[in-house]
């Protein structure tokens, strides 16, 4: 009976992993890997998505974990917060979590203010950014004044806990995102193939989804000078973005054409997996404004890519020392585009980093690590 009883209800019980967005940005993949290490561990484990429904409820039915949503319209209108927090709370507690963890601001604020009503003995708050998509700032510290324990991902997350909410240090758990790193990088001319790219032009891959606070126009203006001077040295060149475009938020197509670079910009959309259209690239490139870790530019490492990126405490958390020299101010194009040509021109040394940059999330991002941590901060009831 012992034995069995420890099977069906293993440390932790039901846990259930709260997101936002089931359209699988980087946090979701995150929230995927636990799910899926927690559910191959035998605990009983369920997802709850805030929004819309995505590819993320595919790939967790698959894996035969439960997925469910209780769309929030409107999560941050401060008038309908108490009946998002009232009906959330309902929905939860015929879900019998023991624990629940969120990710992202909008899961953690509710998460935060409704988990004593679900009959849940613990929650935790995972923060994934510095502060972004933020509830108002009194009702938020509020919220995390009724949190036992935080979880950050990035020193960058750890300092928004601190300073913008006013967490005890001794309350928050620094674990850094988990990657998988590939047996090995597929075929490049292959992949190329696939992906429609002829000839041997330079191709630059930024992957991620297209929302705040990503800055893809920072990235077109150094893409501009990038290709021209490329075209001076006989040479084509070809931007690729991979990742979903938020409507509303911009149109790359459209700044492209604008800049008159549209012809060498390509928007492939969502890829659930990212790792084929990273093998067509010889660069890996990144603008955005704020960040805690982009899981982006860890899978990117992990496909053997250098990366030139925009210079953010959680971009540097990333990255070896030796890719410091490629990082340039956010917003600066032309920064940006020094660091893509120098890297464009010496193919011995972007294959070097890349080599640095697959070894380096190979030992220090495991997957098992983020998973084991984040189960003992779930069981330390």
């Amino acid at each position: 009976m012992n034995d069995r009883r420890t099977k069906e209800n293993p440390p932790g019980g039901k846990l259930l992993v709260i997101v936002n967005d089931l359209t699988m940005g980087g946090a979701e993949r995150q929230a995927l890997l636990l799910a899926r290490a927690a559910h191959a561990g035998g605990r009983s484990v369920g997802v709850v998505g805030l929004s819309k429904p995505g590819p993320l409820a595919d790939v967790l039915k698959d894996d035969g974990i439960p997925c469910v949503r209780c769309e929030l319209e409107f999560p941050l209108s401060v008038p309908r917060m108490p009946c998002h927090a009232w009906r959330l709370a309902r929905f939860l507690r015929r879900l019998h979590p023991r624990t629940i963890l969120g990710y992202t601001s909008v899961p953690c604020f509710y998460g935060a203010w409704v988990w004593r009503r679900t009959g849940a003995r613990r929650f935790v708050w995972n923060q994934r950014s510095a502060g972004l998509y933020r509830p108002p700032p009194a009702l938020e510290r509020l919220g995390a004044k009724r949190t036992p324990a935080f979880i950050a991902n990035s020193q960058s997350a750890e300092a928004f806990l601190r300073g913008e909410l006013q967490v005890a240090p001794g309350s928050i758990h620094r674990i850094p995102n988990g990657v998988v790193v590939p047996d090995s990088v597929p075929d490049r001319a292959l992949s190329r193939a696939k992906a429609g790219i002829d000839g041997e032009p330079f191709v630059a891959c930024m992957v991620g989804n297209l929302r705040q606070p990503k800055d893809p126009l920072t990235l077109l203006r150094a893409w501009q000078r990038v290709r021209s001077v490329l075209a001076e040295r006989n040479r084509a060149a070809v931007l690729v973005f991979v990742g979903r475009i938020v409507p509303g938020f911009c149109n790359v197509d459209a700044m492209a054409a604008a800049l008159g670079i549209g012809d060498s910009v390509r928007c492939i959309g969502f890829q659930q997996d990212v790792s084929d259209l990273l093998a067509v690239a010889d660069l890996a490139v990144f603008s955005s404004r704020s960040e805690g870790m982009p899981n982006a530019v860890l899978e990117s490492m992990a496909s053997g890519l250098a990366v030139a990126a925009t210079d953010l405490p959680g971009i540097r958390e990333c990255l070896p020392e030796r890719q410091y020299s490629f990082l340039a101010a956010p917003g600066d194009s032309g920064p940006l585009a020094d660091a893509i040509l120098r890297l464009a021109g010496d193919g011995e040394l972007r294959a070097e980093l890349g080599r640095l940059n697959r070894e380096y999330v190979r030992t220090t991002f495991p997957v098992q690590a983020m998973v084991d941590q984040t189960l003992a901060v779930v069981d330390e009831i």
